[in-house]
C-alpha cells in the first residue's frame, strides 16, 4: 500500500503527467480560438507532450510558449491552410449528402477519401513540425508519406482520435482539456517515428562533417597521374581541410540534438 501512495509510484508519475497535458489542453483550446493559434498551439503541444513521453520536461508551460514562438510563422500558415481545407471538406461533404442523385453519392464518397487524408496529414504535420525545420510544402509531403508508411501508427492514432471523440460526447465538459489528453497518449507511437529520423538526420550531418578515412587519406595524399606522389600541401605553401567545403545539411534545431 505504501508504494501504491508514493508520489514517485509510475502510476501516479503518468498520472501527473497526463494532469499536465490536460492543462495544457485548455491553453491549447484558447488559443486555437484565434484561428491563426491554432497551428502554433498544437505544434507547442506535440513539443512538450514529447517531452513528457521521454521524461525530458521540467517547466512544460514555458517550454510550451517557448515552441510556441519559436514555430510561430510556420505554425500559422499550416494551421490557417488547414483549418481552410477542413471547411472545403465539411462544406463538400454536407453539399453532397443533402443532394439525391448518384453523382453526388459518388461525389460524397470522394470527399470522405480526402476527409481521412485530411486527418492521417494533419496527425504528423504538427509532430513534424515540433521537430523539424523545412519549408511548408516539404512538410506536408513528408506528413503524407510517413502516415502511409508507418500506417500501423496512423491506425493507432486515428484509434486513440476516435476514443477521444467518444469520450466528449459521454463526457460533454471534457472538450475544454481532451486536446491535451489525445497529443499525449499520441505522443507514445509517433515518438518512435520521429525519433528514426531525428538519428538518421544527425548520422547525415556527422558523415558530411566528418569524410571517410579513404576519402580523407586520398585528399591527404593524392597521386600524380604519372604514378609520382604528389607533394603534400604544406610543401607548396598551402594548408587546407577536407571537410571546409562540405556543404551542411538541414538538420533538428539545438533542442532535437539533444532529444
Amino acid at each position: 500500500m505504501g508504494g501504491l501512495f508514493n508520489v514517485d509510484n509510475p502510476f501516479w508519475t503518468f498520472v501527473g503527467k497526463l494532469a499536465d497535458a490536460m492543462l495544457l489542453g485548455a491553453l491549447w483550446l484558447v488559443l486555437s480560438i484565434t484561428v491563426i493559434g491554432y497551428g502554433p498551439a498544437t505544434t507547442a503541444l506535440y513539443y512538450v507532450t514529447f517531452k513528457m513521453v521521454r521524461n525530458e520536461e521540467n517547466y512544460v508551460y514555458k517550454m510550451f510558449f517557448k515552441s510556441f514562438k519559436e514555430n510561430f510563422r510556420q505554425g500559422a500558415i499550416i494551421g490557417v491552410i488547414n483549418l481552410l481545407l477542413a471547411f472545403l471538406i465539411v462544406f463538400d461533404l454536407w453539399v453532397y449528402y443533402n443532394q439525391d442523385t448518384k453523382a453526388s453519392a459518388y461525389l460524397f464518397v470522394l470527399f470522405l477519401a480526402f476527409a481521412f487524408i485530411w486527418i492521417i496529414g494533419s496527425i504528423y504535420i504538427f509532430a513534424i513540425l515540433s521537430k523539424f525545420s523545412n519549408s511548408v510544402k516539404v512538410m506536408y509531403v513528408m506528413s503524407f508519406a510517413l502516415s502511409i508508411k508507418h500506417f500501423g501508427t496512423t491506425l493507432i492514432c486515428l484509434a486513440i482520435l476516435v476514443g477521444c471523440a467518444a469520450a466528449v460526447i459521454f463526457i460533454p465538459p471534457l472538450l475544454v482539456f481532451i486536446g491535451g489528453a489525445c497529443i499525449f497518449f499520441m505522443a507514445f507511437p509517433l515518438r518512435k517515428i520521429m525519433d528514426i529520423y531525428t538519428q538518421k538526420i544527425l548520422d547525415q550531418q556527422a558523415a558530411n562533417a566528418y569524410p571517410s578515412d579513404e576519402k580523407k587519406q586520398s585528399e591527404e595524399h593524392p597521386e600524380d597521374p604519372s604514378g609520382e606522389e604528389a607533394p603534400d600541401a604544406e610543401e607548396v605553401g598551402e594548408t587546407s581541410e577536407p571537410w571546409d567545403d562540405v556543404p551542411e545539411e538541414d538538420a533538428p534545431t539545438g533542442d532535437e540534438e539533444n532529444n
